[in-house]
């Protein structure tokens, strides 16, 4: 959930911030997992 205006929808929809936070942690958590196995991978393709 790279954009704001996407937060604030959510919080309108949902009535409360806590959907659009839990969505941001999950989302970048998930960014973070998926570039460490790409780094993890890629490291011992070409090492």
């Amino acid at each position: 959930m790279r954009c704001l205006p996407t937060r604030i929808v959510v919080r309108r929809e949902t009535g409360s911030w806590k959907w659009p936070l839990l969505q941001f942690i999950y989302m970048s958590l998930l960014a973070y997992a998926a570039a460490r196995v790409t780094c993890q991978l890629a490291s011992r393709i070409w090492a």
